[in-house]
């Protein structure tokens, strides 16, 4: 039976600094939540805190509405996946998984033929039943990690606590492992959150997520609108692989045509940009943020938007990614790798002012959304 996860305005100092700071996210029962954030963001703490072994200075942690707060781990029946496999070197693949059915408080719960069967049931799932025999030490990097999510799976826990569960994996095999969590995770239904620096897990897994920056949530979405529609600066920044373009301009008016000006550039808006900046005043300072993925190279440096010149040229299998110098910022382009485009190239970009984020210089708030 799924669980639904409420978490109410926790905080949480170490010292004078705050690790997480009134925090407040709901997930849905079998929903797979997200925590997204780099190092030092509070994704880690906040694991803890749901999962017992850190307690809040305040705040609430509810399941299905009742609170968790004075529980225990062992009393919450979490399950927890590490970055860290943390098997047991001296237990067989079969033994290690076993081994959570084994503890004190659900040893009277299974007979052996019973865990037998869960145990192999679960291997079948995770295709590591040829290796039950075998020990750490003979498996390979993805091998441990099935074994670490079999162990948590074969509790049947009300909830699963992923923090960067994939991050030791070769990119090939972090690849695969993405598609296999998420169909375990649909497959169980048990309401899950799993924490990563990865936006491209997210994207991948997650139902929703929240974006965590030094211990606060900047915005909670569907990946979908986290890329789509980010409320500021660190969102924009968080999603998306290359990152997004940010040039610093100014919105001026000449002759009541409204233009975006920076170092090197000068854009006149077209009526629906112009209509959006107008309706939420007429902010000097903004950042225009621009998609790699959204631009257009073009080899004239007078076609386009904005001229340029080529950095770094690096081809990507069926596509490249150009670096290029727009005055004194560096912006990065998605394009087809048979642009094979030269350092030093003058080149200029081109690409639709509907799709282009604007946000305040001074607080890196959307303009609009």
């Amino acid at each position: 039976m799924s669980v639904e996860l409420t978490v109410t305005g926790i905080s949480k100092k170490f010292g004078e600094e705050y690790a997480v700071k009134d925090l407040e996210f709901n997930v849905k029962a079998g929903e797979l939540f997200a925590l997204l954030g780099p190092s030092g963001a509070g994704k880690t703490t906040t694991m803890n805190l749901i999962g017992g072994i850190e307690k809040p200075d305040c705040g609430d942690i509810l399941v299905d509405g009742s609170s968790i707060i004075d529980l225990k781990p062992q009393q919450r029946d979490f399950a927890m996946v590490f970055e860290s496999y943390a098997l047991y070197p001296h237990f067989t693949v079969e033994e290690n998984m076993s081994f959570p059915l084994k503890a004190p408080n659900r040893i009277t719960n299974y007979s052996d033929g019973e865990i037998k069967e869960i145990v192999h049931n679960t291997a079948k799932m995770l295709e590591i039943e040829d290796l039950l025999h075998r020990y750490p030490r003979e498996l390979s990097g993805g091998q441990k990690q099935r074994v670490g999510l079999g162990r948590a799976l074969v509790r049947k826990p009300r909830l699963f606590l992923m923090d960067e569960p994939i991050a030791h994996l070769d990119a090939k095999l972090r690849h695969h492992m993405r598609g296999e969590l998420r169909k375990l995770q649909k497959k169980t239904g048990v309401t899950s959150v799993l924490a990563t620096p990865d936006h491209n897990e997210v994207v991948a897994m997650a139902d929703r997520a929240a974006v965590l920056s030094h211990g606060n949530i900047q915005q909670i979405g569907t990946p979908i609108e986290l890329f789509g529609k980010p409320r500021n600066v660190v969102v924009a920044n968080t999603m998306g692989d290359p990152p997004i373009n940010m040039l610093d301009c100014r919105i001026a008016k000449k002759r009541n045509i409204m233009y975006l000006s920076g170092d090197g550039f000068s854009i006149k808006c077209n009526r629906q940009l112009e209509g959006k900046i107008s309706k939420h005043g007429l902010h000097d300072e903004v950042i225009l943020g621009i998609r790699p993925s959204d631009m257009t190279i073009e080899k004239d440096s007078k076609e386009g938007l904005i001229a340029a010149e080529v950095y770094v040229f690096e081809p990507l299998g069926g596509e490249a990614v150009a670096t290029l110098s727009v005055g004194g910022k560096r912006m990065k382009v998605v394009c087809p790798w048979e642009k094979k485009l030269k350092i030093g190239e003058k080149v200029g970009l081109s690409f639709s002012l509907d799709n282009v984020h604007l946000f305040d210089q001074k607080s890196g708030k959307a303009l609009f959304i």
